[in-house]
């Protein structure tokens, strides 16, 4: 297990001490979480960095080099980690209230993108340092692009598609990066992942954008730094964040490469709550049309372990977007347990005086006007 704790009050968090805690055997044999597990610190995972925003946590500035590789499969050899502390019985505040799900499990299916959208070449602003790992969105957000060379990215759109097929991405010059786009053709929710043979130190930059701004990808829209980083090693590996991304287009960029980089594949995880198209809408109005079609989908996008108000920028559950989100649920999808769920959340919620937060479970005390 890879285990993360934000450590910081966000939107859809409670600010509760991190822990893992897990029953599970089989054939026969516990597994449950206990002294006889073993641990070490991922320190291929840059912990000093600055928040995505207010109302989230961390941007991701990974070094695939740090990584104990193997680790997750049977047979490495873990002797070298310590035991894992034991903070108490699995009633131990907070866990002393655990209860069934309630809901289904959350889905994944892989999405490619539906096509390259622009390719070039990068160069910082003045006075910006590109290896600053708490710039990196800012640095994608305001380089200087440049045109590029056919033979910069060979066979661009190979690593659209589910088969060992490489976009081939050549070193750029001094001081230079080299970029593509992808464009996933409608806004999209999951992790994001990169398949990639890579060269050691190489840079990989990226952002995440909804909506192209004067034909770029902009990262660092209402204050939102909407970038991730990873630093490669040799030989093929994958990137994919600890945390899901909201976006229609994605800015990958390649720098400090010595040899060229292999891009097998690109594509995101798409991920959400389960849900099912029972009802329907047509007219002969086809904006009319269209609205169903877009409401329905933005719906789905904002259905997770809770409703959301958005999966972009502050992921909350916010009881103004989660009212209407619900009836437009009932009558999509056909679905009651998602709303069955937050309306216990928010009872939860409520303080002596009898009022309830705005946004539950949530580290922030909104409270209705």
């Amino acid at each position: 297990f890879l285990v993360h704790h934000l450590g910081c009050p966000v939107f859809n968090f409670m600010p509760v001490r991190g822990a893992l805690i897990g029953q599970a055997a089989v054939q026969g044999v516990d597994l449950s979480t206990g002294p006889e597990w073993r641990v070490c610190p991922a320190e291929d995972y840059q912990a000093d960095v600055p928040r995505l925003c207010a109302q989230q946590g961390y941007p991701e500035i990974r070094d695939t080099r740090r990584e104990p590789v193997g680790w997750e499969h049977p047979g490495y050899d873990d002797s070298g980690w310590e035991s894992a502390t034991v903070l108490g019985p699995a009633a131990l505040d907070p866990w002393q209230e655990l209860e069934p799900r309630g809901i289904p499990h959350l889905y994944e299916m892989p999405l490619y993108p539906e096509s390259v959208r622009e390719v070039g070449h990068s160069v910082a602003p003045a006075g910006m340092d590109p290896m600053a790992p708490g710039s990196v969105a800012q640095l994608v957000a305001s380089g200087h692009h440049i045109g590029l060379g056919s033979e910069s990215i060979r066979h661009r759109c190979a690593a659209l598609a589910p088969d060992e097929r490489e976009t081939i991405i050549q070193p750029g010059a001094a001081g230079e990066a080299v970029y593509m786009v992808v464009d996933f053709a409608r806004e999209v929710a999951g992790y994001p992942v990169l398949v990639i043979n890579g060269a050691d130190g190489a840079i990989v930059d990226i952002a995440y954008s909804e909506a192209l701004v004067d034909g770029r990808v902009d990262c660092c829209r209402q204050q939102l730094n909407y970038a991730d980083r990873v630093i490669l090693r040799d030989g093929l590996q994958t990137y994919e964040p600890v945390m899901p991304r909201a976006f229609r287009f994605m800015h990958i960029e390649v720098r400090n490469a010595s040899r060229p980089i292999g891009l097998r594949a690109v594509y995101v995880s798409f991920c959400g709550y389960p849900v099912e198209y029972y009802g329907s809408f047509e007219s002969s109005d086809p904006v009319l049309n269209q609205i169903w079609d877009i409401g329905t989908y933005t719906t789905q996008l904002c259905m997770e372990d809770a409703y959301i108000d958005c999966p972009w920028r502050e992921r909350g559950q916010w009881w103004g977007d989660a009212r209407i989100q619900a009836l437009i649920t009932y009558y999509a999808f056909g679905d009651t347990r998602l709303m069955r769920r937050g309306l216990r959340q928010i009872a939860q919620s409520q303080r002596p005086d009898g009022l309830v937060h705005a946004c539950y479970p949530a580290a922030t005390d909104h409270i209705p006007e």
